[in-house]
């Protein structure tokens, strides 16, 4: 006999565990299906901008460090960037995502995996464990997810490592170029005298890039895997997507945090909504979730998605060209004062107003004739 429940997360990682929470808030008593026996979840560097401070009431424990700086290191030189950013305990931060949820209400299914699952009047499904059944299923399940995989969506993928060293810094570092088998490699400041040094590819390539750091002791190493592409569809009949199953990832960064947490409020409404109304139907959803979130973040995403693309086509004279470019003071200037590390699109409109940016974009355009479809798409 089917357990039936009401509604069905699956995934416990920060988006799973941020909609649980909100369904919380507005009555309902979600279950999360999560196949791992904990929440600590991939690696990531849990560098955020501080506008996670207006989306939840983040214990100061959580504050690993906060950061006012970014250097830029390009083959020719390094450049300097003024811009505020917390380091969070990232584990620390499942840990007190998943407790809220679980004091709100939530209930946990742990070392169970999803099999499999049919949509029908209701959704009914197979973990490792049980069947059950539920209104509404929803993937937060990560790249590799199962319930996105049953609509055939799949997304380029790349794996991230990264190793927590014996290594003072007072600046988050970003090393620009494919000198170490990847286009970059990085150093965010985690606590006195040691930093999270983390890049894209293979632990070799990261050892390699701490011998080059000069990083002494590695107390721990992580790796894991990150969507580089642009969200399709996130809304099916009785269906939701969500996060990394979604595709909700800063292509350019792999930053998905804070995203997680603005769409997680949105998709917890629609929910309710689709409660109150009992109605599940593509139409409904599609029209309560996936068209408000696209309308408020997607163009962001898909920014973010050319901005990786294009910096993917640059070479060392590309790069070089561009740390010039950041020696002109009114360029910097637009940077520190337009940046934003959650949504571009302010700072690059800005930017694409000055002489001296039109004029890289053109010599870099001239040099890579197909990205100009790719700007203009």
């Amino acid at each position: 006999m089917a357990d039936s429940y009401r509604p069905v997360i699956v995934g416990a990682g920060v988006s799973g565990n941020a909609l649980a929470y909100e369904l919380t808030k507005l009555g309902e008593k979600p279950i999360v299906i999560e196949q791992k026996r904990d929440v600590l979840g991939k690696a990531c560097a849990g560098i955020v901008s501080k506008r996670i401070l207006k989306l939840v009431e983040l214990p100061r424990s959580l504050v690993k460090n906060r950061v006012d700086r970014l250097v830029l290191h390009f083959p020719k030189g390094e450049v300097e960037v003024r811009g505020k950013a917390i380091v969070l305990d990232r584990e620390g931060f499942s840990e007190f995502l998943y407790e809220r949820a679980k004091k709100g209400g939530t209930d946990y299914l742990f070392n169970e995996r999803l099999m499999r699952f049919v949509v029908a009047d209701k959704v009914i499904g197979r973990t490792s464990k049980r069947s059950f059944k539920t209104d509404i299923l929803i993937g937060a399940d990560g790249v590799d997810s199962v319930v996105a995989k049953k609509y055939g969506l799949s997304y380029r993928v790349e794996s991230v490592v990264q190793a927590f060293g014996e290594y003072e810094s007072d600046a988050v570092h970003v090393f620009l170029g494919k000198e170490y088998g990847y286009p970059f490699g990085y150093v965010i400041p985690y606590e006195k005298d040691m930093s999270i040094v983390g890049m894209g590819g293979s632990r070799e390539s990261l050892e390699r890039f701490l011998d080059f750091l000069g990083v002494r002791h590695v107390r721990k190493w992580q790796a894991g895997r990150i969507p580089v592409t642009l969200p399709k569809y996130t809304a099916f009949e009785r269906v939701l997507l969500i996060g990394d199953a979604a595709g909700m990832v800063k292509a350019l960064t792999g930053g998905g945090i804070i995203m997680d947490l603005l769409v997680s409020k949105i998709a917890a409404k629609a929910i309710k909504e689709g409660y109150e109304r009992n109605d599940f139907s593509t139409h409904f959803l599609k029209r309560h979730y996936e068209d408000v979130w696209k309308e408020k973040y997607f163009d962001e995403l898909k920014l973010a998605y050319k901005l990786r693309m294009l910096y993917e086509r640059m070479d060392e004279k590309d790069l070089n060209n561009l740390y010039d470019l950041f020696q002109k003071e009114e360029v910097l200037e637009i940077v520190e004062k337009r940046g934003d590390m959650d949504f571009y699109s302010g700072m690059t409109k800005r930017l694409m107003t000055n002489r001296e940016v039109l004029k890289f974009a053109l010599s870099f355009f001239a040099r890579h004739l197909s990205a100009i479809f790719l700007a203009l798409s």
